[in-house]
């Protein structure tokens, strides 16, 4: 009988020094740890949700272009199977296209009208923007008055002897009716229907080409396109900076918006909420002033 005992005491000892060992040769596993439950999932997968596909097209304002590209290079690296395609020919243009479906989004650098607004679309201002009065870096008036400007607009002010620069005819640059840019301007010089203008330019762009081709030339832009090509005057001597736009003192803005037909679908919200993230807001700060949804 004590040897049957001792067999069983010794045949208990082994079996629970093999499962000890056993226990020993296992991973220590954390219920909590989720590090691992997501072996398989593919870089361009967001846990969090599900994975956006599709395509938008954007279309509207060329002042606003440049902000745009940046978010739409940004968002479409974290969402690669998103395509945005931006096109810019001006905030009428943009508008339309909303109306008409033919864009997923359209943009407006100036305020949408009650006609527009009258046809189901939904505008949503993402920033304001600063227009700065460019010359050739060449003429030496530096600062305008409102007044000054709005009449060189309307042809009362002809040469630039008569606002303290050259003996030099001024020539008169805007853009194109279907700018918003152009309309914002003459609203905030209250020049609506008086301009006349010597040349006339599609894009930003060609206003700065005019501008620093020649000597003699004013035109307007955005400030966000303002570089060493063409001087920004100061107006009513403010100088045309970010900073006096922050701080109220450069007065000349205007607001930067996007328009949808309806309620906005899925993907079309979620790149509007990128717009209004903290790294949207961080990108429109480059060149305007973000604010809040």
């Amino acid at each position: 009988m004590v040897k049957k005992i001792l067999a069983l005491v010794i045949l208990v000892a082994v079996v629970f020094t093999f499962s000890a060992c056993q226990n020993d040769n296992k991973p220590e596993t954390n219920p909590y740890d989720n590090s691992n439950k997501n072996e398989n999932v593919s870089d361009d997968t967001e846990v969090s949700g599900p994975v956006l596909s599709g395509k938008l097209l954007i279309e509207g304002s060329t002042s606003m272009q440049k902000i745009f590209q940046e978010l739409i290079d940004t968002y479409t690296a974290k969402n690669p199977k998103v395509t945005i395609e931006y096109i810019g020919d001006g905030s009428s243009a943009g508008i339309k296209a909303a109306i008409d479906g033919t864009a997923n989004i359209g943009t407006s650098s100036r305020e949408v009208k009650a006609e527009e607004l009258s046809q189901g679309i939904e505008v949503i201002k993402i920033a304001e923007d600063a227009i700065a009065v460019i010359v050739n870096n060449q003429n030496q008036v530096g600062n305008l008055t409102r007044e000054q400007i709005a009449k060189i607009y309307k042809k009362e002010i002809t040469n630039w002897k008569e606002v303290g620069g050259a003996d030099a005819p001024i020539v008169v640059v805007a853009r194109d009716a279907a700018s918003g840019t152009r309309e914002a301007f003459e609203t905030l010089f209250d020049v609506t229907e008086q301009v006349k203008a010597d040349q006339e330019a599609a894009k930003t762009g060609e206003v700065k080409t005019i501008i620093s081709q020649n000597p003699n030339a004013i035109g307007y832009i955005s400030l966000a396109y303002t570089d060493n090509t063409v001087k920004a005057l100061a107006i009513d001597g403010v100088q045309a900076e970010v900073d006096n736009v922050i701080n109220g003192t450069y007065t000349v803005k205007r607001p930067f918006n996007i328009v949808t037909k309806g309620k906005p679908d899925a993907l079309e919200q979620a790149f509007i909420d990128f717009i209004f993230s903290d790294e949207g807001k961080e990108i429109i700060s480059k060149e305007a002033i973000p604010v809040e949804k």
